[in-house]
């Protein structure tokens, strides 16, 4: 097949065009991002009163950047919150294209530090290789005047013993300078709604509500459920936050709306307070959703395209 004259030029005007996109992205991509993001922020974690301060907790966002904008503007613009926690879960699964899209939305939408845990999906695709790449470690702890954290790996249902080893050490040590420990894991150790087991095994679950009870845990906070629950597991508070994006498991209001959590920690007390985000899709935020995602995948996958009409035109022209 022999292309008209007319043709050929259009091609070329099109792959032209496509290079000069594909020279602009390469240009403002991945190595904006040349350090790990929960390395990046605990630097930048600067507490003015570490005996009274705030913090917020979201979760399961599975790359729905149109609601997770929302929440992180939110708590962007409230004064008393310091830094953020993502509870897992923020992207389908792991990929270059999913991470640095997520970034550029956060860039975008949220000026302060955030730390983020491993989720279940973002062990899918590349797994934890990609994950630490672009976030670090998958476990780690930090201390803040006398409430000390501690963000745990149990994305595939378990702690590994390398990991139970460091936290029984770690837990073991923050008795002597911490009076509050506060627990961060992706997946609850049991799932609050009868009848269902989203959670992690209960032989695991159990052993683990025993090591807290030990060394006194303070409270426990998880993901993984989509929607807002909290209570205690025998004489420890939970909180399970997974509604900052992703498809809400249920229609009970009480339950599964979409929010983030304010945590404060005032003179050695633990205070809640659940932050509701008032939404309902509408034909503008389609419109958005479609044309962001258009962008997306131009900024990622021009080199594919730029190639893909090269060998066209090699071919036909």
């Amino acid at each position: 097949m022999i292309l008209r004259r007319g043709n050929r030029k259009i091609i070329r005007i099109v792959l032209f065009s496509f290079f000069i996109i594909f020279v602009f992205f390469s240009s403002n991509s991945e190595s904006v991002y040349n350090m790990p993001q929960n390395n990046l922020n605990l630097l930048k974690i600067k507490i003015k009163n570490e005996n009274n301060f705030s913090f917020a907790i979201l979760g399961d966002s599975q790359g729905s950047f149109l609601i997770l904008r929302r929440i992180l503007r939110a708590i962007d613009n409230d004064p008393e919150i310091e830094f953020a926690i993502h509870l897992g879960d923020f992207v389908h699964f792991s990929s270059e294209v999913m991470y640095l899209k997520f970034l550029d939305v956060l860039q975008n939408n949220f000026h302060k530090p955030i730390l983020f845990l491993v989720g279940n999906h973002e062990l899918r695709g590349k797994g934890l290789n990609l994950y630490a790449k672009y976030f670090g470690s998958p476990y780690f702890n930090f201390r803040i005047g006398k409430t000390c954290f501690f963000l745990l790996n149990d994305g595939d249902k378990k702690l590994d013993a390398i990991q139970k080893s460091w936290l029984i050490e770690e837990l073991e040590e923050s008795q002597n300078y911490c009076s509050s420990r506060l627990i961060f894991m992706h997946i609850p150790l049991f799932d609050p709604r009868p009848g269902h087991e989203h959670c992690l095994p209960t032989s695991i679950a159990s052993n683990l509500l025993t090591l807290f009870q030990k060394y006194r845990v303070s409270y426990i906070f998880s993901g993984h459920v989509h929607g807002y629950f909290s209570g205690y597991w025998k004489d420890i508070p939970y909180v399970i936050s997974g509604g900052s994006g992703a498809r809400l498991y249920g229609n009970d209001k009480k339950h599964f709306f979409y929010h983030y959590v304010k945590i404060t920690i005032n003179n050695g007390k633990i205070l809640q307070e659940i932050k509701a985000l008032k939404y309902e899709q509408n034909f503008f935020d389609i419109v958005h959703y479609v044309l962001s995602n258009a962008l997306v995948f131009l900024k990622y996958y021009s080199f594919y395209v730029f190639c893909l009409l090269l060998f066209l035109v090699l071919i036909f022209a």
